[in-house]
């Protein structure tokens, strides 16, 4: 549930997370403990993760994660 509560514990991004080696780290883990679901299949009321992201920079950066995901079953 989104609430003014919840505050971030640390302000300042680190550029080392934000690789490849981490990506995939994340997509394992996410795909591990949720069940990973598309728009037209939220199953309300149990755990999922509903997975997108943006293309606001780079179109083949975008393209070179959904790679990534597919490779990864996601």
């Amino acid at each position: 549930m989104i609430s003014s509560k919840n505050t971030p514990t640390n302000f300042q991004s680190k550029n080392s997370d934000f690789t490849i080696e981490h990506y995939k780290e994340l997509l394992k883990l996410v795909k591990k403990n949720w069940n990973i679901v598309n728009y037209n299949s939220i199953p309300w009321g149990s755990r999922f993760a509903l997975w997108r992201h943006d293309i606001d920079f780079s179109i083949n950066r975008s393209l070179a994660l959904a790679r990534i995901e597919a490779d990864a079953g996601v």
